[in-house]
């Protein structure tokens, strides 16, 4: 699978609330910096989840792990 259609996964991943697969993504490579055709990233999306999901906690969880991987990602790969 190449590095697009994994970063672009991240974005359904994180608006799923899908912790795990947002952990695999970020660890097989993913870009938490891409976005949708909204100009959204992953952690813009499961921000906004957030806001009114029943499952807060898991997206609070994605909000920080994105946000640490935006912090680490290198964009020369």
């Amino acid at each position: 699978m190449d590095i697009n259609t994994i970063s672009l996964a991240l974005l359904d991943a994180a608006e799923g609330g899908q912790l795990e697969i947002v952990k695999l993504l970020l660890e097989r490579g993913a870009n938490p910096h891409v976005v949708d055709w909204k100009g959204r990233t992953a952690k813009t999306i499961a921000m906004k989840r957030s806001s009114y999901s029943g499952n807060k906690k898991s997206y609070r969880e994605i909000v920080d792990l994105l946000a640490e991987a935006e912090k680490n990602y290198k964009t020369e790969k």
